[in-house]
């Protein structure tokens, strides 16, 4: 046993030491500063060894020591025995009686640790992030008053340095609320003996307001601002919580509360109550900001079995619930596994981009003059065949390529393919069009430009004439760069078609000053043409004034024999749909072709493929 009277007169001096390391810790750098209040705890206790230990996603670590050699590290010290045990002191007299640490391989080896004690590094907001501990060789007795009051002061000098620099995630320096690291901790505390048919252990995901709306306080009213609103955040959310919840912050504008088993029958009212909690206005420079907070709730163990999994699970549904625009969401697995099997469809498209041979293709469908039936160009409609999935639809992926880089790669592709294709097609008198879809981005990208450069050079004496088919939304965004790009493209003898006519804004306004060569009607208004009235006004009404402006006017989705005549007399100058062919391989086309210009050589001679044929377009 160690002599208690021995060490008391060295604690009763602890509290002047203290105070002068506190004074050093704020000119000097933290870590040397914390390596002091290690040497000033060993000195203090008089013991050999003194660590400052913290904990971050399951792993401890020493933030400083005094008397840690190498051979306790090799051994495999990471920190302080038993961290989270308690959240007072902790005081072992003989570790090799203690259950808990007789077995510990540094009690049982080298350095032989006999005595332990603790004092808990605790936030602001109550939570502990780690430990000061003492090691001893030798036995000792139990701590006095005085000496468990210094261990304790000690701590809150070391945790009154480190807050406010943020440990590792685990402390927010703002809110000082814990971090990722503390739920994590706790989560597996609470799960430990958790059996089936016990209450689930609730997690909440609040975002309490647009990343946006954060940025915009940023921009108006500076960092502190932004600060202000995180706290009163986390103070309104601290007033619906009961005891034993916990809430910790992500992120400037996400915090999560976990609910353990005995609270999870509160679920309701905590979820209301901090929906409620955030419907008043919160005051941020005498300005009143109505934040648009949405909040994710996931449930262990139907959600998710460990934490980051959990966590996982209830900010996708904060984000659920932000999309759907409501107040809240709880985990949907069907539609996370949806958006999973999208974003593996992604890296698969990535693959298939930079090595397209055997993967991606292109079918071609056929456009008619109206009149007479003969072919005036065609339309590449990609097609991607997935070595797993098999045929993968256009509406599936091409989104996907859009929303990111792979656009630009992929819409090169589709154009040299085109061409390339073209060229081993029959010649004729006339030009051919080949029309392809682009995006905005592509209008964007100057390399998008110079390589169609190269390909209107070919013009002339390939026989094909490019046409870039855009949607009515591309046009209408950024209209002087997009504007100024699709006349540079004219100049060049590239044709521009407005795809999809009718069914974005349709200005007449801009219809009038529109750089373009041809409007194009969805293929909405015309599969119900011979039936719908409304639609018969509204098509009707189109090509008069798209004639009138100059345009020329094209069709898709033409299905029937019915449709096809209403349209011709209507004055449409061009046809396209199934009703004149589906989407043909490359190598079909050429066939087509020679068919078409074959049974159209005299006026009337027109009577295509499959004359019949009316089912859903899906090119």
């Amino acid at each position: 046993m160690s002599d208690d009277r021995a060490m008391a007169p060295v604690a009763e001096t602890g509290r002047l030491q203290m105070s002068e390391c506190s004074e050093l810790t704020v000119a000097a750098p933290r870590e040397r500063a914390l390596d002091r209040i290690a040497d000033l705890a060993a000195h203090l206790f008089e013991v050999p060894i003194a660590v400052v230990s913290l904990v971050n996603d399951h792993r401890y670590w020493v933030e400083a020591s005094h008397g840690l050699d190498f051979a306790m590290v090799d051994a495999g010290f990471d920190g302080c025995p038993l961290p989270f045990e308690s959240d007072g002191v902790v005081v072992v007299e003989d570790t090799t009686e203690d259950a808990r640490l007789s077995d510990h391989p540094l009690v049982v080896g080298q350095p032989h640790i006999r005595f332990y004690a603790s004092a808990p590094l605790v936030t602001r907001s109550g939570h502990a992030v780690g430990r000061l501990c003492l090691f001893d060789r030798r036995q000792r007795g139990a701590l006095s008053p005085k000496q468990l009051s210094s261990l304790r002061e000690l701590a809150h000098v070391a945790m009154e340095l480190i807050e406010p620099h943020g440990v590792h995630g685990y402390v927010d320096p703002t809110t000082h609320l814990p971090g990722r690291s503390l739920l994590t901790h706790t989560f597996k505390r609470l799960i430990e003996g958790h059996e089936a048919g016990d209450p689930p252990v609730h997690l909440l995901a609040l975002e309490v307001c647009d990343p946006e709306q954060l940025n915009e306080v940023i921009r108006l009213f500076g960092h502190p601002a932004a600060e202000m609103l995180q706290r009163a955040a986390a103070g309104r959310m601290t007033k619906c919580l009961p005891s034993g919840t916990v809430l910790t912050q992500m992120s400037p504008i996400r915090f999560c509360v976990l609910l353990p088993s005995g609270v999870a029958s509160e679920l309701s009212v905590v979820r209301q109550c901090l929906l409620t909690a955030f419907r008043e206005p919160i005051t941020v420079d005498s300005i009143p900001l109505v934040l648009n907070t949405k909040m994710g709730v996931a449930s262990y163990p139907h959600d998710a079995e460990d934490a980051d999994s959990l966590l996982q699970a209830a900010v996708v549904a904060s984000h659920h619930a932000r999309e759907d625009k409501v107040d809240w969401a709880v985990f949907d697995r069907q539609r996370f596994e949806s958006i999973r099997q999208t974003y593996d469809l992604f890296g698969d498209l990535r693959q298939a981009v930079e090595a397209p041979d055997g993967q991606l293709s292109l079918v071609y469908q056929p456009k008619v003059v109206a009149a007479t039936g003969r072919i005036v160009g065609v339309e590449a409609l990609l097609r991607w065949n997935h070595p797993r999935l098999g045929n993968v639809p256009p509406s599936d992926f091409v989104p996907l390529a859009e929303q990111s880089a792979l656009i630009g790669p992929l819409t090169d592709w589709v154009v040299a393919q085109a061409i390339k294709d073209a060229a081993e097609w029959p010649a004729s008198d006339e030009p051919l069009i080949v029309a392809v879809n682009v995006s905005m981005k592509n209008i964007q990208s100057a390399g998008f430009l110079e390589s169609l450069t190269e390909y209107a050079k070919l013009q002339d004496r390939t026989g094909i004439r490019l046409e870039i088919e855009l949607t009515e939304s591309v046009l209408m965004t950024n209209l002087g760069e997009v504007w100024e790009t699709l006349n540079t493209l004219r100049a060049m003898g590239i044709n521009i078609s407005i795809d999809d006519y009718g069914t974005g804004h349709s200005s007449l306004v801009y219809l009038r000053n529109l750089p373009a060569d041809v409007v194009k009607i969805d293929k909405s208004f015309v599969g119900i043409l011979e039936t719908d009235e409304r639609d018969q006004i509204i098509v009707r009404s189109t090509i008069d004034l798209a004639k009138a402006l100059g345009f020329k006017v094209v069709a898709e989705g033409v299905e029937t024999a019915a449709a096809s005549k209403i349209l011709r007399d209507w004055g449409c100058d061009v046809l396209q749909g199934y009703f004149i062919s589906r989407p043909l391989p490359a190598h079909e086309i050429a066939r087509w072709m020679k068919n078409n210009r074959a049974n159209t050589s005299r006026p009337g001679r027109f009577v295509p493929e499959k004359p019949t044929l009316a089912i859903t377009n899906t090119a």
